[in-house]
């Protein structure tokens, strides 16, 4: 019911979110499309412990082998000062961009990935090792069907940010 017409292949995911203690020492999917079988079929996946932002998709090819890109550094590391931040990712057919606090980090290739069936489960805010909630504060999460939305996202609500 969360995408009646399905996942675009060009699309914009924001966040605007607060970690709180107990989950940065997680591995958490911040967002997560799943079939009806429960495996997963996209995900943007934070792990506090390496500080990294990953997202995975399945391949074009069928092979079951998950295509994505994983995200690092100082800024992603800033996710986990237990302050609020915005977190946009702009995936566009062939690359991956992060935005953070309104400020673009890095952009990343990406390999062909496949249609993402939408008739399982879209999650928010579980931990990976065992499916529970994690402890965190969402403002909100969008979708849009438009990649160039990432840039154009205020950060208003955020202090300190551009």
């Amino acid at each position: 019911h969360v995408f009646p017409h399905g996942l675009p292949e060009e699309f914009t995911l924001v966040f605007t979110l607060l970690l709180k203690k107990k989950s940065l020492r997680e591995n958490i999917y911040l967002f997560q499309i799943s079939d009806k079988q429960g495996y997963p079929q996209l995900s943007l996946d934070l792990n506090g412990p390496e500080s990294t932002l990953a997202l995975r998709a399945g391949s074009a090819d069928g092979s079951g082998v998950p295509v994505g890109c994983v995200f690092d550094g100082e800024v992603v590391q800033s996710l986990l000062d237990l302050s609020w931040h915005k977190v946009a990712l702009s995936v566009q057919k062939r690359a991956a961009s992060l935005h953070v606090d309104c400020g673009t980090i890095e952009t990343h290739p990406l390999e062909p990935r496949g249609a993402v069936p939408t008739t399982g489960h879209t999650l928010l805010a579980l931990r990976a090792r065992d499916a529970t909630p994690v402890e965190m504060d969402i403002q909100q999460v969008m979708v849009y069907c438009d990649p160039s939305l990432a840039i154009q996202e205020a950060c208003c609500e955020i202090p300190g940010a551009r």
